[in-house]
């Protein structure tokens, strides 16, 4: 078969299929491309070599006697792979990055306890990654991590300690100090220090005091690895080296079985807390005050507006009141005059 059907069909996996599957089935035809490319590329030189002299005929046959055992063992492994049986339809982008374990994001969110007692949750702790421990076979392949692979990933990776990879569940983080990684032979350590009193962190806490809650997860990027094909066997990926990790963390269903955690619990002393005179409201009363200022305020405004219409009611009346007055003291003057006239003119009549 040819590599560019290999990839072709490898390309096709399905939306619905998981990102880890997806991304192993990437890496396997990557790996499988470079393998084939090796092996062309040592037939090239085993021939450049007879033809320079610098090698025999017996000599560049058995090398390329083992060339070509290599390339059918490679194929055979291909042919009877069992990640390759369980690819389906289409592929996810290239920058997707890989997840151990489920994925809750959208999902609820841990309940907020109104923690009263005295007991608090203070650190998670575990080892969230295994290094040299294969994983069962979840999606036709299996897969382990070779020692050191997380080194350069955590001298350069600002880490998240979450829950079930859901970034709503953060309690740590490496660049602020509350989640401390420590690599050793046989794998990552964590130590996140959660809040005090904090109701999700001490509910997370129970749920893996009580085992409900035993593995741990991490999400990566960025993977070197290799690939061992063995025809009736899982194939296994042996991932050598990793870029980026996003986040590490329990998670209620692991990849890998082996990992662990715990939680430490402590007893703290819970005064009750200081309030001032100011700090204390008593709402009703509050309310109540409103209500009786909401209502004075309208009965000044009703006041107001009363006796301002009583002025200007009182201004009116006296407009009219002196109106009349000048009326009658005009009406008056001219009847005055008409009489002193009349007297007047009868007077000179005589």
């Amino acid at each position: 078969m040819k590599v560019s059907d290999i990839m072709d069909e490898l390309r096709e996996v399905a939306d619905a299929a998981p990102i880890r599957r997806t991304a192993a089935a990437r890496s396997l035809a990557g790996w499988y491309k470079q393998q084939m490319a090796d092996i062309a590329a040592g037939r090239r030189a085993c021939r450049r070599l007879v033809d320079n002299g610098e090698a025999d005929e017996q000599t560049a046959a058995v090398v390329l006697g083992e060339l070509d055992q290599r390339e059918r063992d490679l194929q055979e492994g291909w042919a009877h792979s069992s990640l390759r049986r369980e690819i389906e339809s289409r592929s996810v982008p290239d920058d997707a990055f890989e997840v151990r374990g489920v994925s809750s994001r959208g999902g609820p969110a841990l309940d907020d306890f109104r923690v009263t007692s005295t007991k608090t949750a203070t650190q998670l702790h575990g080892e969230g990654i295994v290094y040299d421990q294969l994983s069962p076979d979840y999606f036709g392949f299996r897969e382990k991590i070779a020692r050191g692979a997380c080194t350069q990933a955590l001298a350069t990776s600002d880490i998240r300690l979450l829950y079930n990879h859901n970034v709503d569940h953060l309690f740590a983080r490496t660049s602020s100090a509350t989640l401390e990684l420590r690599e050793t032979s046989h794998g990552v350590f964590f130590t996140g220090y959660l809040l005090p009193f904090d109701g999700p962190s001490y509910h997370l806490a129970r749920l893996i005091d009580r085992a409900d809650v035993s593995g741990c997860s991490f999400s990566f990027s960025g993977v070197t690895d290799r690939w061992v094909l063995k025809p009736g066997e899982s194939d296994i990926r042996i991932i050598e080296s990793i870029e980026t990790i996003y986040d590490i963390g329990p998670v209620t269903m692991p990849w890998y079985p082996t990992t662990s955690v715990s939680a430490t619990f402590a007893n703290v002393e819970r005064a009750a807390p200081v309030q001032s005179a100011a700090d204390v409201y008593d709402y009703e009363q509050e309310e109540h005050d409103a209500f009786v200022a909401d209502y004075e305020r309208t009965q000044r405004l009703a006041a107001a507006e009363e006796r301002l219409r009583s002025r200007r009611l009182d201004e009116m009346l006296a407009r009219t009141r002196d109106s009349r007055l000048l009326t009658a003291m005009s009406r008056n003057r001219e009847g005055r005059l008409r009489a002193y006239e009349t007297k007047f003119s009868l007077k000179g009549r005589r």
